[in-house]
């Protein structure tokens, strides 16, 4: 009788797939102000790496890293959503919701970048 749930329907991975944009923005946000405050706090705030201020640099990168692993996880909710057709409303629901969360998500982490893009580092 007890029949194995499918990997869809566990709880824990399916929680992770949906919230995972949300994920990788605040791993994001948190490690760009982190880094940011560090300079700082040591004084690296003006430290230029070929011409481009480093706390810049380090917030375009892990910038284009969020932006990338977003996408990711957007192009396989999309890939699995159509891929179910027109079987289980749940299922088709839950990749939906992933990849919608996903795309505030993007959005969320441009706007992440634009303090360093826009703005001088003053501490």
């Amino acid at each position: 009788m007890n029949a194995k749930p499918d990997a869809v329907h566990l709880f824990t991975p399916t929680t992770l797939f949906i919230c995972g944009g949300l994920l990788i923005w605040a791993a994001d946000f948190l490690i760009v102000y982190v880094v940011a405050a560090i300079a700082c706090a040591k004084g690296f705030e003006a430290l230029t790496v070929s011409g481009l201020p480093l706390v810049a640099l380090v917030g375009t990168a892990l910038t284009l890293l969020a932006g990338i692993g977003t996408a990711l996880l957007m192009r396989i909710a999309i890939r699995r959503l159509r891929a179910t057709g027109e079987s289980d409303a749940s299922v088709r629901f839950i990749y939906c919701l992933a990849g919608s969360i996903g795309a505030l998500a993007a959005i969320a982490i441009f706007f992440n970048a634009l303090p360093a893009w826009l703005l001088a580092t003053e501490c």
